[in-house]
């Protein structure tokens, strides 16, 4: 398994995974309009490469995130069979 997720279950709970989703994936957005932005007007590589890494390890905050909220929700669907009849 590549993610723990019982670390996470014992730290976070639903909603601040959620918090930090949306946090993550503006933070892409923002670095993936910035890089190309950058790269548009510049011909510099560093001024399009350093916000092409920080949206790639935002994305893959937000991946994270995403894989660990998967988790709860089939977890939360596991435990309570009466929520699947309703």
């Amino acid at each position: 398994m590549l993610i723990n997720y019982e670390k996470y279950t014992k730290n976070w709970s639903p909603r601040g995974t959620v918090v930090l989703l949306v946090a993550d994936t503006l933070a892409t957005g923002f670095f993936l309009g910035l890089a190309l932005t950058a790269g548009i007007y510049t011909h510099k590589t560093w001024n399009w490469a350093l916000p092409l890494v920080l949206s790639f390890g935002s994305g893959v905050g937000a991946l994270q995130a995403t894989l660990i909220l998967l988790h709860y929700c089939s977890s939360i669907k596991a435990q309570s069979p009466e929520v699947a009849s309703i």
